[in-house]
């Protein structure tokens, strides 16, 4: 039974989920290990809302790299301890950790995993409807 969405799962395709996972993580870790002035300067957002936006960004980027296999609660814990561990390494640069911080990479992964099933299951329903 061939669906829509087929193509999604060609090497080549699969490759290039892959590879922007890897692009996604190298920047997500640079921008986390900047030196907060140097961030400053380059974006005028909110803290928080940089923290939850780029695990937000990690979550999905795992999902679609993965097909959410294991499982999308196995990404999140995984992106919330990634989170946590780069979190940690902040302090040894010139940044600190933060609980404040750790909350909002949190909440960003949380969100991920519903926009993340949402889509899922639309998909998932477009595609048993093409099929039938």
């Amino acid at each position: 039974m061939q669906t829509k969405l087929a193509f999604f799962h060609r090497p080549a395709i699969k490759f290039i989920r892959r590879a922007q996972l890897v692009i996604a993580t190298l920047i997500y870790c640079v921008l986390l290990l900047l030196p907060s002035r140097s961030l400053q300067e380059t974006v005028s957002l909110n803290d928080a809302l940089l923290h939850g936006v780029g695990n937000f960004l990690l979550f999905c980027s795992l999902w679609l790299a993965f097909d959410a296999k294991p499982s999308r609660l196995f990404w999140l814990a995984f992106t919330i301890a990634f989170s946590g561990f780069m979190e940690l390494m902040q302090g040894l640069g010139s940044r600190s950790p933060s609980w404040s911080d750790l909350g909002a990479n949190a909440a960003g992964a949380f969100v991920a995993l519903l926009v993340c099933t949402a889509l899922d299951y639309y998909f998932s329903h477009l595609s048993n409807k093409k099929c039938a």
